[in-house]
């Protein structure tokens, strides 16, 4: 026992140590992605005081994959404060009128391991607007760090997934680095970015789409995981989807486990919903306006300091 009284461990299951406090040691965790998890992860759920996570389909996951006994609680993650002030200026000079945006880390250069599915992402959006010069796409992505090396990584990726383009058409924009609070509630707020997409297999939460619906951008977004948790709050542009087995070279017997599934979603739905937004984009934006004002209330700060105000009362 160390000389702590509480601890707030933010790790996975695995890697965290129930006797670091003398009162209470508390587990916050994202979980998984995927529709079960390590039974070990049960275990050490069950030797920690209490287990916060942050939406109801990790809760879930843990759930299904064994006997939870210890005290397990849904706290949702909040957007920046600075979503709710005037966005400020982001010399970022975006050619065309409607630029799609895709958000995340690249996890995989084998684009059936990638959870995210940035490559496929970017290679339907591509395939769909061919030739197109009205059509952007802003990538912000990495591939786990902030270096000249790690660029160069995802440069190839973007070289590789974007050859359905038809003389340089639609533009590429790649984000790389380290941006502040700040610098992306602009990039969501750009006058030329006009939607969030995701074929994301799974979230544990999915903050890039929470921020994205804080700023008011009509999200297209696979119906499935930790996202659902706060999306059908409003309308979005669901994209429809199947669970199936994880590639077998995402498993890693940790946090991928054989047998485990995520969702897919298919190139055609894809395709045809953001040809459909990029035609009409008027009522998905009414959607997206309802839908802010339902994020800023339920998912603010102050909200989320609320919720956890709640749950820890007691404990601290």
């Amino acid at each position: 026992i160390k000389d702590f009284d509480v601890s707030f461990q933010v790790q996975l299951p695995n890697e965290w140590d129930p006797c670091l406090a003398k009162s209470a040691n508390i587990g916050i965790t994202a979980g998984v992605e995927t529709d079960r998890c390590n039974p070990a992860w049960v275990q050490a759920c069950n030797q920690m005081s209490m287990v916060i996570v942050p939406s109801q389909h990790t809760k879930k996951v843990l759930e299904v994959s064994g006997n939870i006994t210890t005290r397990l609680e849904v706290v949702p993650e909040s957007f920046p404060a600075c979503f709710l002030d005037e966005p400020q200026q982001l010399d970022l000079d975006l050619p065309g009128d409607f630029s799609f945006l895709v958000v995340g880390q690249l996890t995989s250069g084998d684009p059936k391991c990638d959870r995210k599915r940035i490559q496929e992402t970017v290679s339907w959006l591509c395939s769909e607007f061919a030739g197109d010069p009205s059509v952007g796409i802003v990538i912000k992505t990495n591939s786990g760090r902030g270096t000249r090396i790690d660029r160069a990584v995802c440069e190839r990726m973007l070289n590789e997934c974007s050859s359905p383009r038809k003389n340089g058409f639609p533009y590429l924009t790649l984000l790389h680095g380290a941006m502040t609070d700040e610098e992306m509630h602009a990039l969501y707020t750009h006058p030329k970015v006009k939607a969030y997409v995701t074929a994301t297999r799974g979230e544990g939460f999915g903050l890039p789409i929470l921020e994205a619906a804080a700023c008011g951008l009509p999200v297209v977004a696979p119906g499935w995981s930790g996202h659902m948790d706060f999306i059908p709050k409003g309308k979005f542009i669901r994209l429809s989807h199947e669970l199936k087995p994880i590639a077998d070279a995402r498993i890693d017997a940790n946090i991928f486990m054989r047998g485990t599934k995520w969702a897919e979603v298919s190139e055609a739905e894809f395709r045809a919903k953001v040809r459909k937004l990029r035609e009409s984009a008027s009522i998905p934006r009414g959607w997206a306006k309802e839908l802010r004002a339902h994020i800023v209330a339920g998912n603010s700060p102050a909200a989320i300091n609320a919720a956890y105000d709640s749950v820890l009362e007691g404990v601290l």
